[in-house]
């Protein structure tokens, strides 16, 4: 099937270490440690991975398809992982 794995991307201080899981990530976010990658900056160009949805969703040790993007906009650029073959 043609599907790419977008990877929701974050930012936060150099200071702090890297979260080694989701919930540490949910911690940071919670306590304004972390945003959505470039949310302060253009936030468009990562909107439509819905940072929000992901957030809610339970974590897993399974790669599988958690849900769709589909309000791609002309700005977005994914941070994603798929096959070589993958444009």
């Amino acid at each position: 099937p043609k599907c790419v794995y977008v990877v929701p991307t974050y930012e936060m201080p150099e200071r702090l270490p890297v979260p080694q899981n989701k919930a540490e990530l949910l911690d940071r976010i919670s306590k304004k440690q972390s945003r959505p990658f470039h949310a302060k900056v253009f936030i468009h160009n990562q909107y439509a991975t819905n940072h929000t949805l992901w957030e809610r969703l339970p974590s897993t040790n399974r790669l599988r398809a958690a849900y769709k993007i589909s309000n791609y906009e002309f700005f977005y650029e994914p941070f994603y992982v798929a096959r070589a073959n993958v444009p």
